[in-house]
């Protein structure tokens, strides 16, 4: 269900610290309720005002109820208007903030006393007088021979019949928490009003006792009478003709309104709630059983039973089948007396078959799968609900209310932030994994991630991954899960560190990329036979931690190495081995079996680039932030470099060239090399750096100087990256005016004012794109207008959106529409993902790691946009 985050006031003072205020957030919103909470409950009480949170946003479902406490509910659920009660109460031990109510409800029959003058207001309430209050509010138990000698099991006989205990748990002499007082007040709303009619009485001096008290439903054939319910008595003792007024009907005069048989976002049947124009909410009805692991056709046949789905295949009974909210099954023409209609017909084999282990529907490990049966109506319903991941890109915003935010996982959604107004966002920071559902286009419900960090001890590539000794088994909706074959393979390294995103129910739905090993990977540069009586074959291995041993090996690509013709000689081994990157295993021996990796490939670049994606001149490859380089250096020491960014320049003497031997990410043909082993023993390794820069935004104010009466100009500006405000003794107005905003190598004077610089220009390590159109993000790599940029983690990203007219930036993607100007510090991803289907005006402006010529790796990145189009499909 949507959060949805609304606030009231009624006008009850802030004295009522019983959490009965009426200044607080509706029920989905509150922290403190859940699922297993009287949700709908609570969410039509809050939205008419009967019971509502804290002040501190919090419901309290568990806190019990006071006399005094229901005193206040009762008198909000009746309208009573309590000011005009004050002090007619007789009772003596009442606190001044209760006693308006208290007085309120004796006044008109709700309550009694303990005595003629204590009331009892600190006890706490229990579920026999609650529903006592609730049915004299009804009409009912207007004469005292009403009760006959037991008071008490008078209320609970009549609360009985008319479903007045339903779903509320407290038994009748014990004392009821918030939780179940709401239940029982919706249930009350439900209820039909009764009028009392007699048959003959009885007076003695001034008392008249009336005998056959019969209670009647009050009936109505005015509207407002049906907004509830629409059942007609079963008896014509009724006092009126029509349906019976339920008391929410009478009290909101049918602004109140329940609807029966709707369906929430996701398909499920419930209720839904409306009070005037605003929607409470659509809450599901019970269902027959829940899974979160696989429910197999068999499992379905079985809790349905052989009856029932010979009734969904012999069409008595009817199939609604819903993914993610989407009704699935083959669209039918009814062709009606009046009118055609579409009906969706599912295909119950799918779903429902004895003894089948397969998956009904595209039901797995994390996907919910709800069963709800109608027997009134004659209709099953069966709801699949994927579970997807997000990340922050952004620290939660406290001026804007929002939470930037790219979808990792799941259907190729257009959200990119969360608002505090829907969701509860606050406590969410950069980077945080969030676990969210989809439907109708949109995002239903978020929740933090777990993750779990730990020491890979054994995994299955397609399985499941044990860290620290504890078996995680991967979802049926994990990332990189291949939609077709439904196959998944990620390899680890044993012994090194993995972090696992987890959903709600324990199984892995993404893997973080950058804290795992690129696998069970070494590269092997050459192999010998030894020496002497053994028969051993050794290597010269390199694994991507930066060791290097000489290894025994026992197979290379399934076959024996003494089906080898090798050679003491390592040199002469060439025919028969190739070096490069191979996958391994170990026996207890500590031999190894080699498999070569089937994107792994040796060759000669004429140069190592830094920070350039295409590192290796030469070679028609690409690497990322997450790319292994292993230096040999002339030394023969290995140096480990993880990311373009980090890998040196390295040049290799003259009439030399440098070897190097890569593989693909998780050896995959069309990903970026993940491990690359660089031979500089004949080449020279260099290292590099980075500018100031200064972008206006906007003139504040022009003021002066308090010693020498200069103009001073106050500007909002963008200082390395972050919004500030500065002071300058130049007219810097004259560059705004000339469309000139950036500028580097910025200085300040000895009196603190700023001294604007050079403006930024392109050169041999800047770049600037005079007339921005597209922008796109893959693997590491920003396009703008074709030109690609590669960014890191480290790369300062910062988004200006200075709207230069009426464009959807204003209306679409800003969140002030009124605002000069609007910073953002996105991550190339939630760069991308903001303008995805946009054409832009504006400019960028870029500076390298290094000459321009050597990199395309972007250090500072200001990405001005003026414009935004949105580009139909």
């Amino acid at each position: 269900m949507r959060n949805l985050k609304r606030v009231l006031s009624l006008g009850m003072t802030a004295a009522m610290i019983t959490g009965l205020m009426v200044v607080g957030t509706s029920a989905a919103s509150y922290a403190d309720v859940s699922t297993e909470d009287n949700v709908e409950a609570i969410s039509v009480l809050e939205e008419v005002g009967i019971m509502v949170g804290d002040e501190n946003g919090d419901f309290n479902p568990d806190q019990l109820v006071t006399r005094n406490e229901m005193a206040v509910v009762m008198s909000n659920l009746m309208d009573y208007r309590v000011a005009t009660y004050a002090g007619t109460s007789p009772f003596t031990d009442v606190p001044s903030w209760a006693e308006p109510y208290v007085a309120a409800c004796w006044t008109n029959g709700i309550t009694a006393g303990t005595s003629a003058t204590t009331y009892g207001g600190d006890a706490s309430v229990t579920t026999a007088q609650a529903a006592l209050m609730l049915m004299k509010a009804l009409g009912y138990f207007q004469y005292s021979n009403d009760f006959g000698s037991d008071w008490q099991l008078s209320t609970v006989s009549q609360g009985s019949k008319i479903g007045l205990f339903d779903d509320v748990e407290a038994a009748v002499s014990e004392a009821m928490t918030r939780n179940d007082v709401a239940q029982m007040v919706l249930n009350t709303l439900e209820s039909g009003m009764v009028e009392a009619s007699s048959g003959s009485s009885i007076t003695v001096g001034d008392i008249v006792i009336n005998n056959n008290v019969e209670y009647n439903y009050v009936t109505s054939s005015e509207k407002f009478a049906t907004a509830i319910s629409d059942e007609i008595p079963a008896s014509s003792t009724s006092s009126t003709k029509g349906a019976i007024v339920e008391l929410g009907e009478k009290l909101y005069d049918g602004d109140l309104k329940k609807y029966d048989n709707a369906q929430d976002d996701f398909g499920r049947p419930g209720t839904q709630w409306r009070y005037k124009t605003t929607d409470i909410g659509t809450f599901a009805d019970n269902t027959v059983e829940v899974y979160t692991a696989k429910a197999s056709k068999g499992d379905l046949y079985t809790l349905l039973g052989s009856s029932m789905v010979n009734d969904l295949k012999d069409g008595d009974f009817e199939l609604d089948v819903f993914y993610n909210g989407e009704r699935q099954g083959k669209e039918v023409i009814n062709e009606g007396e009046k009118n055609e209609t579409v009906v969706y017909a599912p295909n119950a084999d799918d779903y429902f078959d004895r003894n089948n282990s397969a998956a009904a529907g595209i039901s797995g490990k994390g996907v919910v799968t709800e069963v709800y049966v109608d027997d009134d109506d004659d209709v099953v319903t069966l709801v699949f609900i994927n579970t997807y991941v997000m990340q922050a890109t952004a620290d939660y915003d406290e001026d804007k209310g929002d939470l930037n935010v790219t979808a990792l996982t799941g259907p190729a959604i257009t959200v990119n932030s969360l608002e505090d107004d829907e969701f509860d966002v606050a406590d969410y920071a950069e980077n945080d994994y969030i676990i969210y559902t989809y439907a109708k286009d949109d995002v239903q419900t978020i929740e933090p991630a777990k993750v779990v960090s730990g020491e890979v001890t054994s995994y299955s590539k397609t399985n499941y991954v044990t860290l620290d000794g504890t078996k995680y088994e991967y979802a049926a909706g994990i990332e990189g899960k291949e939609e077709e074959s439904g196959s998944y393979d990620m390899t680890y390294v044993v012994g090194d560190n993995a972090s696992i995103v987890l959903d709600p129910y324990g199984y892995v739905i993404y893997v973080d990329d950058a804290s795992i090993s690129v696998g069970n990977y070494v590269y092997v540069s050459a192999v010998a036979k030894t020496t002497g009586l053994s028969s051993n074959v050794n290597g010269k291995a390199y694994f991507s931690d930066g060791t290097n041993e000489e290894i025994t090996i026992k197979k290379i690509n399934n076959k024996a190495v003494s089906e080898y013709n090798f050679d003491v000689d390592p040199d002469k081994n060439t025919g028969e081995f190739e070096a490069g990157w191979y996958s391994y295993t170990i026996d207890s021996k500590d031999k190894y079996s080699l498999k070569g990796a089937e994107t792994s490939k040796v060759t000669e670049a004429t140069k190592i680039l830094n920070g350039k994606s295409t590192f290796a001149e030469g070679v028609k490859i690409s690497g990322n932030s997450d790319t292994i380089f292993l230096v040999k250096d002339k030394n023969d020491e290995i140096t480990v470099y993880t990311g373009i960014a980090n890998v040196p320049e390295i040049t290799p003497n003259e009439d030399s060239k440098i070897t190097i031997g890569y593989m693909k990410s998780k050896d995959n043909g069309e990903k970026a090399a993940s491990l690359v082993y660089v031979d500089a023993t004949k080449a020279t390794i260099k290292d590099s750096t980075k500018d100031s820069l200064l972008y206006l935004l906007k003139l504040e104010e022009t003021k002066h100087d308090s010693v020498d009466g200069d103009p001073v100009q106050v500007w909002t500006v963008i200082l390395d990256g972050k919004v500030t405000t500065i002071e300058t003794k130049e007219n810097w107005n004259d560059r705004v005016e000339e469309k000139v905003h950036f500028f580097e190598n910025y200085s300040i004077d000895s009196d603190g004012y700023y001294e604007i610089g050079d403006e930024f220009e392109a050169d041999t390590d800047k770049a600037v794109v005079e007339k921005l159109s597209s922008l796109s993000y893959s693997s590491g790599t920003l396009t703008i207008n074709g030109s690609t940029y590669v960014t890191l983690s480290d790369t300062q990203i910062v988004l200006v959106m200075a709207p230069d007219g009426n464009s959807d930036l204003v209306t679409d993607i800003m969140k002030d529409a009124d605002a000069d100007y609007e910073v953002r510090t996105p991550s190339g991803s939630a760069l991308a993902n903001l303008f995805k289907n946009y054409e832009l005006e504006g400019k960028a402006y870029v500076t390298y790691a290094d000459d321009v010529t050597d990199t395309d790796l972007a250090t500072v990145l200001y990405v001005v946009v003026t414009s935004a189009t949105e580009v139909k499909n």
